[in-house]
């Protein structure tokens, strides 16, 4: 029912599995994505932000 997860800054943790089992599909449980994370491929993949763009929101305070 648990499952041991590496997590970026708190290291190995022990989370609640999915109480079934399914043939052929993997455990889904992962550790959650740390604050601003996905900053880079949000802004900047998917809304077509530059490096600079995004380097002026950081340093603005806007986003982590």
């Amino acid at each position: 029912a648990f499952v041991r997860v590496n997590h970026p800054e708190m290291g190995v943790l022990e989370l609640a599995g999915w109480p079934w089992k399914i043939s052929g599909l993997d455990e889904p449980a992962q550790a959650a994505p740390l604050l601003g994370q996905h900053n880079p491929y949000v802004l900047g993949d998917l809304l077509g932000l530059t490096e600079d763009e995004i380097a002026d929101l950081r340093s603005k305070g806007i986003i982590l």
